[in-house]
């Protein structure tokens, strides 16, 4: 009887811890029927590169009572809601109000297990997925401001003998520019033509500025509209437009395999003189295409729309563009293939090997060991023997031990330390405009199992680094990487990530 009843306390207890163990692995989702609703939309218009950071677009809509908690985008899941690196933002909302909020997650680290939660505390009240369609790194992405929508659609049509990977053209509205310069990096190309720049506020326009001088590839077209297009961005282009003209023929525009384009009525561009750069096409004395760098990008003038007849319906417009970016941005066109993570293992590396963490000089160990073994060998053998109590050798010897032991791990923590120890490694970029670019890594290391929180001050790109993010195993090492300044640690099994603008704190 009595083992009966030992077997049925043992079965309850293991369930007990079964279920203790389920729900702090599998956090508790308490949907409330319709009070919570999630829009989401990532990229653009649910378009986005795996490159680059990724703008995710949530509309909360709440028709219960008042709710604060957080809004989290969760990457890198592992099954079970389990996630390694989850990208959240404080959120308040209040009874029947609706509110949207962007939070920037890289594009590397979206699954399609990624999901979207309002959590408040530990509970999620509301999830849905991030659904979208996504492309790979090596897809030419390709935004389009523009007053038509169908304006650079014939690039779609470059030659795969010269661009052998998938081209995307994709159609953007002024709500789709950041005032971040470094959430453009999911496009490998903006061009503009025959958009009214002043449409956008200040904020969006200095991203697109701080985008092309950070290696972004700008075109600014639009022929009589050009004015209007290149507004505050004026000074970017290679060219100090001064007119509205019209040529007769576009001779220097030729395409092999296709007839050239054939003009039946003069054709309207605009005109000026070359500032900076090199002339590409010209007509006459009119540049046609003239391009020059900015920081580390570089701006493609160009001196008609884009839209325009005959040129936009022209058979050979497609082969002519591929010669064109070719000449005018080369290789650089395809620089944002390689991830930015790749570019800073080297300072990850370094970062890693953290002075502070040394290991304590092997001649002291040879001489602790030494000095061991003559006190619990002969020293202490010869000691009880002359005393007769050779018993005691089975305490004094495993007593010892544990003394040595101790003594050990204190002379290592006292060279470590018992704090966070952190090592920043991080270079600097001189760049032609008078400013300079910051790369930095930081590790940490975390002696105690415990929550932490780590800000990171001023403006720049910073997310977390993984082991797994170059092909190795999954590990618990994590960091932070930014594009001034630059952090990164090592962390625990899942790291919050705040994706507040500004300062950005990091839980893990």
């Amino acid at each position: 009887m009595k083992t009966t009843k030992c077997k049925r306390w043992l079965l309850s207890a293991c369930a007990f811890l079964l279920l203790l163990v389920w729900g702090q692995a599998h956090p508790a989702i308490s949907l409330a029927e319709g009070a919570i609703q999630l829009g989401v939309s990532a990229g653009i218009d649910g378009v986005y590169r795996e490159e680059g950071l990724v703008p995710v677009a949530v509309t909360v809509t709440n028709g219960g009572a008042d709710v604060e908690g957080n809004l989290m985008v969760a990457t890198g899941v592992r099954g079970g809601n389990q996630f390694s690196v989850a990208y959240y933002q404080p959120v308040s909302i209040a009874r029947g109000a609706t509110k949207q909020v962007t939070i920037m997650v890289p594009g590397s680290e979206i699954t399609g297990s990624t999901y979207v939660a309002l959590m408040e505390k530990d509970n999620i009240v509301a999830q849905a997925p991030l659904g979208g369609k996504p492309y790979s790194n090596h897809t030419l992405m390709i935004g389009v401001l523009a007053q038509n929508a169908d304006t650079a659609n014939f690039l779609g049509t470059l030659p795969k003998d010269s661009f052998p990977d998938d081209v995307k053209t994709v159609a953007m509205k002024p709500e789709h520019i950041p005032t971040s310069g470094v959430q453009l990096q999911m496009l490998n190309m903006l061009v503009l033509n025959n958009f009214a720049l002043d449409s956008l506020n200040e904020q969006q326009i200095q991203a697109i500025r701080d985008w092309t001088k950070a290696g972004g590839k700008l075109v600014l077209a639009g022929g009589a509209h050009y004015r209007k297009t290149a507004g505050a961005l004026a000074d970017l282009s290679p060219v100090e437009v001064n007119q509205v003209t019209s040529v007769k023929t576009l001779a220097s525009m030729k395409a092999e395999k296709t007839n050239p384009i054939s003009l039946t009525a003069p054709f309207t561009v605009s005109s000026g003189t070359v500032k900076a750069g090199k002339v590409l096409y010209s007509e006459g004395a009119i540049p046609l295409f003239a391009v020059h760098s900015v920081g580390e990008g570089k701006v493609l003038y160009v001196a008609y729309d884009l839209a325009e007849e005959p040129v936009a319906s022209w058979a050979g417009n497609g082969r002519f563009w591929s010669d064109l970016l070719h000449k005018a941005f080369g290789s650089s066109l395809f620089d944002s293939k390689r991830s930015t993570i790749d570019r800073i293992w080297p300072l990850q590396e370094a970062a890693v090997m953290n002075p502070a963490l040394k290991i304590p000089d092997v001649s002291w160990f040879v001489l602790f060991f030494v000095v061991y073994a003559l006190i619990a060998g002969p020293i202490l053998f010869f000691i009880l023997r002359a005393w007769r109590k050779q018993s005691y050798m089975w305490v004094i010897v495993p007593s010892l031990a544990i003394i040595t032991g101790i003594g050990i791990f204190s002379f290592g923590a006292m060279q470590r330390g018992a704090g966070v120890l952190v090592h920043q490694t991080s270079f600097v970029q001189l760049q032609n405009d008078g400013q300079a670019k910051v790369n930095g890594v930081t590790s940490f290391f975390v002696p105690n199992n415990g929550d932490y929180r780590l800000i990171v001050k001023g403006q720049g790109q910073a997310r977390p680094l993984r082991e797994q993010d170059r092909g190795g195993p999954d590990s618990e090492n994590m960091g932070l990487h930014a594009s001034r300044p630059n952090r990164s640690g090592v962390s625990r099994r899942r790291v919050l990530v705040d994706a507040q603008g500004g300062d950005r704190a990091y839980d893990f």
